[in-house]
């Protein structure tokens, strides 16, 4: 418990400094700024807050100009009783570059995420560290390939669990409508491996639908929908959607 509250501490100790640098215009900018609604919250196959629906707030921040590092502070609140120990706050350290060109590109990412239940007692933060491929030209039509793992452990060394893993592979492509609007499918599957008491198979697919080019007051509004298809046999299929309300800086 005692390295709980000490990782805890530290990374909100960092986010402070960041937001404080920001107001002090030190080297860090906000970049943009998000509220998603989801008729379910379900996070890499898994329904975590039953059949209440969640609001999202996320902000993001770039780090010391074009270096690639950003800060994303993400926070998921259930919109209903019964769920409240699963609300959520996510920190996330990521930095990101792009390698060829062409067919050959490769859009690479690293992350440190820490997943904070503030309302849990820290008994079920996580850390992880994951990196991720985009290779935007490797297919063709314009299909962007997509591969993403992570590793991570609970903070709590009470927790009994092994280290989990989490591999994901997925495709997207925008679709334009006219000038102005643009759909984007994606489609992607998971393999957990002790992910949160997950089991380790390929767990579920899905895929998405999602509209770009709405605009309201200068805010981009960009509604989803999303179907889960089971894979194993703990895990359960879904339809869901909801709306993404974004401003950028």
């Amino acid at each position: 418990m005692l390295k709980s509250k000490l990782m805890k501490s530290v990374m909100v100790g960092v986010v402070a400094a960041l937001m404080v640098s920001v107001v002090n215009a030190q080297p860090v900018k906000v970049t943009g700024a998000s509220v998603d609604y989801t008729s379910r919250y379900v996070w890499r196959g898994q329904n975590l807050f039953g059949s209440h629906g969640a609001w999202q707030p996320s902000v993001d921040m770039a780090l010391f100009g074009d270096s690639g590092l950003g800060l994303n502070v993400w926070g998921s609140f259930p919109m209903g009783s019964g769920s409240e120990d699963a609300t959520e706050l996510d920190y996330t350290l990521s930095w990101g570059t792009t390698v060829g060109e062409g067919a050959t590109q490769v859009d690479l990412g690293a992350n440190f995420i820490y997943y904070d239940f503030p309302k849990a007692n820290s008994t079920w933060d996580v850390w992880e560290v994951g990196v991720s491929a985009d290779m935007p030209n490797l297919l063709p039509w314009d299909i962007c390939l997509s591969y993403y793992t992570g590793y991570g452990d609970f903070v709590d060394d009470d927790v009994d669990n092994d280290k989990m893993q989490y591999h994901s592979i997925s495709i997207s492509k925008d679709v334009a409508i006219d000038d102005t609007y643009s759909l984007s499918f994606s489609a992607g599957t998971g393999y957990n491996n002790d992910m949160f008491y997950a089991g380790s198979d390929w767990t579920h697919a899905d895929f998405g639908v999602s509209l770009s080019g709405l605009e309201v007051s200068g805010a981009s509004v960009s509604p989803f929908i999303v179907y889960q298809s089971a894979i194993e046999d703990s895990y359960e299929d879904y339809l869901y959607g909801g709306v993404s309300v974004g401003l950028e800086f």
